[in-house]
């Protein structure tokens, strides 16, 4: 049985997602990589953060775009995997300085019932306006603007 990230990712997106306008493309996965986590809260963590890009709305009758990535990243002399969920056709819904004021009942749902003991959990976004900027939402750190970005990225960082 095969059970990778990817694999369940794919599971997860047909049982879940399948009568919502999204493309949902696993095909940068890698496949290979072993880590054990609490896979439940995974999944719970997962379909809330596609249902946030989900309840962004977009133009016309564009369907959304979200790529997934699964990868391992050399830091600070030691590995961390992470798992990205990149939502390119979207901008975030709200200014840097108001999302690290406060970030809301959805982050701080997911945090308190899916990310807190399970990851860290960063965005990086279009804030519109010319605003580019990573944010670390779990655990809390202040933002580092970047160079321009397409689209919201939420990034899921396990410790290896």
């Amino acid at each position: 049985q095969d059970n990778s990230l990817k694999s369940l990712c794919k599971l997860w997106n047909f049982n879940s997602f399948k009568n919502d306008a999204v493309d949902i493309d696993v095909d940068r996965m890698a496949k290979n990589i072993r880590f054990y986590t609490d896979v439940e809260k995974l999944k719970q963590a997962y379909g809330k953060i596609i249902r946030m890009c989900l309840d962004q709305e977009l133009e016309g009758e564009q369907r959304h775009k979200i790529i997934l990535d699964l990868k391992e990243v050399n830091v600070d002399g030691g590995t961390e995997i992470h798992f990205i969920i990149h939502h390119l056709n979207s901008v975030f819904g709200t200014t840097v300085l108001d999302l690290e004021e406060r970030y809301g009942q959805k982050f701080t749902g997911i945090i308190n019932s899916q990310i807190n003991g399970l990851c860290n959990w960063s965005l990086t976004a279009d804030f519109g306006g010319g605003n580019y900027a990573q944010v670390m939402l779990w655990p809390k750190g202040k933002h580092k603007k970047i160079d321009k970005f397409e689209g919201v990225e939420y990034k899921l960082i396990f410790a290896r």
